[in-house]
């Protein structure tokens, strides 16, 4: 039925109620278990109707939907929230109803009905009829559950009102399966839920004359939630279901018996985890039951609990099967329950950094002084090798001496500096890598002798008068140059003045260059080494070159004192 028919129905019968059956259970029972009741109507007598009954049978388990305007409405109705408290106070369930549209609905404007529900009554949680039945609105349904459930509601219901794709579990707590005249029949109720579990399921069947608890029981081995009512189209839920007194008084007794809870224990994979410590307990903090996972006990049937699992090991609590985060979750047990935490790994925040410093070869070297900083202050200071504990995230510089007899090289990773930079993102080893120091003697020796000997005149001049003798002038020039050229010239000239006749006898010797006037030996001698020696070679030949010229001087000197020409 669309929402338009069910807005066209509240105003004919404003003062009936709507009532559907919703039947909470399992494949293995074979009762009924629950009631779900649409307020359509306007609080009044058809509310108060519920509530005694409800009262009268405080086992039967039962969830009402209440409807104001086809959703919220535009403003908060106090007699809407007094009806409501009243309805809670007597233990009933409440849902608002809010249509989607197959889809077609803006999340925004289904959410801000969401939003007023929450802001004007006390519901626990939220109806979506007209939910679409196709594949592609996974997505838009999934995000309404998790809005219903981030504003504070625990349970949402989604109406198709036929089979689904097999991707659409989960997106609703209980998705309505089936809504049609009759009671479906086996096979049928096999095709729609596919082998999933009947938790996931709820079916509606309209004009059943007969209320038959037998027949009716068979609907719970497919879904455990069931509504059945008389009336028929083209608005069956136009009056509460005449068999409605029948159902109660059938379901009161059953109630009554105890029914399995059973908490399981899996990881993201959903393979099981044995020994996770569990705690049950009631609503009022009496204790129920505690032990490792799996655990089972047996409880009352309807009545709340609230269980709670701890860290275990390696692992840590993540979620509910039901989607909910908290390590604390409060169950209903309509019938045999079983409800399942699943776990992730532990997410570590520290890791392990390892420093070791060893020659190239890979041979270890001890003892290398250490400091670590973050942040500009000091973490730990040591030798090699060194390990601490590092927060994951966090940079560290890692700086490194260098050991006696050692050249630093580089780090494992490739810096090449003393002082290395780290971001800490798992257990870390580094490894500064030296090598050992060796002294290095290169010595290069070039020497290089270059003698110019430039005698350009070994001369003896003579001027011969009857009363004047020539001066005879010997210069003698010694220089020595750095430490890489030893040179030494030496200058011999004679002149003679004051002569009126004169007769010149010059013998010349020549090596490399003649000069008219000097008697020149030059001798370059360059030699470089490591150890800069000296070079004394150019000095040693200067000085006998200059021997040589004193001896012919001394020859030329005999020559002149001899007796005068022509004596």
């Amino acid at each position: 039925m669309t929402s338009r028919e069910r807005v066209r129905s509240r105003s004919r019968t404003r003062t009936r109620v709507l009532v559907a059956v919703l039947i909470i259970s399992v494949a293995t029972l074979s009762f009924l278990s629950a009631l779900i009741v649409p307020l359509y109507t306007y609080p009044g007598v058809s509310w108060t109707s519920i509530i005694q009954a409800k009262e009268a049978n405080p086992g039967v388990a039962m969830v009402t939907i209440i409807n104001p305007d086809n959703g919220p409405g535009f403003s908060i109705d106090q007699n809407y929230v007094n009806g409501i408290n009243s309805l809670r106070a007597a233990g009933v369930v409440v849902l608002g109803y809010d249509h989607t549209s197959y889809g077609a609905r803006p999340l925004a404007t289904v959410e801000a009905d969401i939003n007023s529900y929450k802001s004007w009554y006390n519901l626990s949680g939220i109806f979506f009829d007209e939910m679409a039945n196709v594949a592609g609105y996974e997505g838009y349904y999934s995000a309404l559950n998790q809005y219903a459930k981030s504003v504070g509601f625990n349970f949402t219901v989604g109406n198709p009102g036929s089979a689904i794709p097999a991707s659409y579990i989960g997106t609703m707590d209980v998705i309505v399966a089936y809504e049609n005249q009759g009671v479906p029949n086996t096979a049928s109720l096999a095709a729609m839920t596919n082998g999933v579990p009947a938790n996931h399921f709820a079916v509606i069947a309209y004009g059943v004359n007969v209320w038959n608890g037998s027949e009716v029981s068979n609907i719970y081995n497919y879904a455990s939630y069931v509504y059945v009512t008389n009336d028929t189209l083209p608005n069956p839920y136009g009056a509460l279901t005449g068999d409605f007194s029948k159902m109660v008084t059938d379901l009161s007794s059953p109630f009554q018996s105890s029914v399995p809870l059973t908490v399981k224990s899996v990881d993201g994979a959903g393979t099981p985890i044995a020994g996770v410590y569990t705690v049950i307990t009631s609503t009022n903090g009496a204790a129920v039951a505690s032990g490792d996972t799996p655990l089972t006990t047996s409880v009352p049937r309807g009545v709340g609990y609230e269980v709670s699992v701890a860290n275990y090991g390696s692992f840590v609590f993540k979620h509910w099967d039901d989607g909910g985060t908290s390590a604390s979750q409060t169950v209903t047990v309509p019938g045999s329950t079983t409800v399942t935490a699943t776990f992730g790994p532990v997410v570590s925040t520290t890791a392990s950094m390892t420093i070791q410093s060893s020659v190239s070869t890979g041979a270890p070297i001890a003892g290398v002084p250490i400091t670590v900083t973050s942040n500009g202050n000091t973490v730990t200071t040591g030798v090699t090798p060194l390990t601490f504990a590092g927060t994951i995230g966090a940079s560290y510089t890692v700086s490194i001496g260098i050991p006696n007899g050692y050249i630093f090289d580089d780090w494992n990773g490739g810096g090449t500096g003393q002082a290395l930079a780290v971001a800490l993102t798992q257990n870390t080893t580094l490894t500064a890598f030296y090598t050992m120091a060796q002294q290095s003697t290169s010595t290069s020796m070039s020497s290089t002798t270059s003698t110019s000997h430039t005698s350009s005149t070994t001369s003896t001049t003579r001027t011969s008068t009857t009363s004047a003798y020539s001066t005879k002038s010997v210069s003698i020039t010694a220089s020595s140059a750095s430490s890489t050229t030893g040179s030494t010239s030496v200058t011999s000239s004679t002149s003679s003045s004051g002569s009126t006749s004169s007769s010149t006898n010059t013998p010349s010797t020549s090596t490399g260059a003649a000069s008219s006037s000097t008697s020149s030996t030059s001798r370059s001698s360059s030699a470089s080494s490591t150890g800069n020696p000296t070079s004394s070679s150019g000095l040693l030949f200067g000085i006998g070159a200059l021997v040589v010229v004193v001896a012919v001087t001394a020859a030329a000197s005999l020559l002149i004192w001899r007796k005068p020409s022509g004596r």
